[in-house]
């Protein structure tokens, strides 16, 4: 509620005192995965708080403390798809940050790790959509590093199967609200990326 209502400061304390009871159930039952995977999602909240308010150094630590329980979580079961998943988006706010920092060699390195992930939960399920549009947005994410980073050379085979994933996104969730979106954001990159003279 007060996250919604824009009191950022209110919810930062509300997700703290959260997180402290969080951490005494998780500290009291290491082997209960379920507290521990609860606690993970405070530390991922009081990041993302911590990121809004500019406090980037707060919002790492609060990451990578979600990323070490996700990592342990994916690590016990990695037929487990909703830790596997976990895993992959504490990759991804790692790489926001990094990047917010202009730590962009950091930053592609957390989204590739993040990459892997999705492509095996994408490969494991074809006919789910949220697998495959987080194939798409990691695909997405690495292109537009490497271009900023000026790689072209790696960009243009990335933003050719951010193209690929964009139209099999669109041919099998026909349905799917954002279907033209991707295919605009894969059009685009794709000539951003491939053009003769891209640097």
């Amino acid at each position: 509620m007060l996250l919604a209502q824009g009191d950022l400061a209110g919810a930062l304390l509300a997700y703290r005192d959260s997180m402290t009871i969080r951490a005494r159930l998780a500290a009291a039952d290491p082997a209960n995965f379920n507290w521990q995977r609860d606690l993970s999602v405070s530390h991922e909240r009081i990041g993302d708080i911590l990121a809004a308010l500019g406090d980037l150094a707060g919002a790492v630590a609060a990451y990578r403390a979600r990323h070490e329980i996700a990592a342990r979580l994916g690590a016990a079961d990695r037929a487990n798809a909703e830790w596997q998943r976990d895993l992959a988006v504490s990759y991804n706010r790692m790489g926001y940050v990094l990047r917010a920092q202009h730590d962009l060699s950091g930053a592609l390195a957390a989204y590739r790790e993040s990459m892997a992930i999705a492509a095996r939960l994408a490969a494991a399920d074809p006919a789910n959509r949220e697998s495959q549009r987080d194939l798409f947005v990691n695909l997405f994410r690495i292109a537009t590093l490497l271009l900023r980073l000026g790689e072209a050379d790696a960009a243009c085979p990335m933003a050719q199967q951010v193209d690929t994933q964009a139209r099999l996104l669109a041919e099998r969730f026909p349905q799917d609200q954002l279907r033209d979106l991707y295919l605009r954001m894969a059009s685009d990159l794709l000539t951003r990326a491939c053009s003769p003279g891209t640097a």
